[in-house]
């Protein structure tokens, strides 16, 4: 299933996501470090957790509470969850005799003492409130405050944990985790440049191309139980060669488990295909629709030409056809098109700028057809 369980590989800095969402295996992916059988390492790791933790109290279902220990290593114990219980999040940073990863150890108080649950080997990056990037501590971007934010994603009165990760040119890499009652550990439910958006219902994923910027990804979730699982994804891109086609897709997972990807891409009318296409105007788009790769339609948006040339000088003309076709290829609600990063600002709607013409098959044609002074 196409969704955002992602980044699996990190070399040269870049996080590319593994489109796996339901059941993520934190081993594989390399994101936790098993404690069993014994190794050198885990052996490391909890000789440096007890470190970190040498004199803070244990409190169980007391509120949490968080601290940065004489070593620089930052701590959040307590009840994390509102279970009642205590656990500790506790950053690792090892000695320079050590080999153990610098990732953090999850851990129990059960009583008498704290019991290791899972190592994970996420590569923490954070930095006090107020730090400034310098050549001698150089971040391309400016990481989080404090490594490990709780916040309820699901409403249920019982916060996910948001890890503050490795940082790329334009963001840092957050991995949500969340408590499992039953194993007394921690599930990873998928990785976002930024904090995960929360639009209720929809829990939202993000990803980029990195330094060239040539796409964008979204990954729109919902939750199931205690899992989330991806209704829908959103993809657009620009090429940075100039030469191939900028498209935006639409992928939606089928019953069946597998994935309808649909692709509106620009053409320039030198169209193999065989039905006829005309040239067309200033003011009117011209779309290939394409599905597995096959081509099964022509889609023109007709702008009203005044409504073209206002919206010419601002750029909103790309913006606002992308926000329809999101709404009709994906069937998630208009609102949630992410036409700004940062706020998912209004978008006009197009149908009262322009008209719609599908050409091609005909089961498409009601869903990407709108007519003159369509509603």
């Amino acid at each position: 299933m196409k969704a955002s369980l992602l980044f699996v590989g990190l070399a040269l800095g870049m996080l590319d996501f593994a489109r796996v969402f339901a059941a993520p295996n934190d081993v594989t992916l390399g994101w936790r470090v098993p404690l069993e059988p014994r190794t050198k390492t885990v052996e490391e790791a909890e000789a440096a957790f007890a470190r970190v933790m040498e004199g803070l109290p244990e409190m169980a279902g007391a509120k949490p509470q968080a601290t940065v220990v004489k070593g620089g290593e930052f701590v959040r114990w307590g009840d994390l969850f509102r279970t009642g219980g205590c656990f500790a999040l506790a950053e690792l940073s090892p000695q320079q005799s050590e080999s153990g990863p610098a990732g953090f150890l999850f851990a129990e108080w059960t009583g008498h003492a704290w019991e290791p649950r899972q190592l994970w080997d996420i590569p923490l990056t954070w930095r006090p409130a107020g730090w400034k990037s310098s050549g001698d501590d150089y971040l391309p971007a400016a990481p989080a405050s404090e490594p490990f934010i709780l916040r309820d994603y699901n409403d249920d009165g019982h916060p996910e944990v948001i890890v503050a990760g490795e940082v790329n040119k334009y963001y840092q890499a957050d991995y949500l985790l969340r408590f499992d009652p039953k194993s007394r550990g921690l599930v990873s439910l998928g990785c976002s440049y930024g904090p995960p958006v929360r639009r209720w219902p929809y829990v939202i994923f993000y990803s980029n191309s990195g330094r060239r910027a040539i796409y964008e990804d979204w990954d729109f979730c919902q939750w199931r139980g205690n899992e989330l699982v991806t209704v829908a994804s959103w993809h657009e891109e620009v090429p940075y060669n100039n030469i191939d086609p900028a498209f935006c897709e639409a992928t939606l997972p089928r019953p069946d488990g597998t994935d309808e990807v649909i692709r509106v891409s620009e053409t320039d009318l030198q169209s193999e295909f065989s039905f006829p296409v005309l040239p067309a105007p200033e003011w009117e788009s011209v779309y290939l629709v394409t599905t597995a790769r096959q081509p099964f339609g022509m889609l023109r948006i007709m702008w009203k030409p005044w409504e073209w040339t206002a919206r010419l000088s601002n750029g909103s003309i790309w913006t606002t056809e992308q926000t329809w076709l999101f709404d009709r290829l994906t069937g998630l609600p208009r609102r949630l098109y992410p036409s700004g990063r940062e706020g998912w600002e209004p978008v006009e709607r197009l149908e009262k700028l322009a008209t719609m013409k599908f050409d091609g098959d005909p089961a498409w044609a009601g869903q990407l057809s709108v007519p003159a002074h369509g509603k």
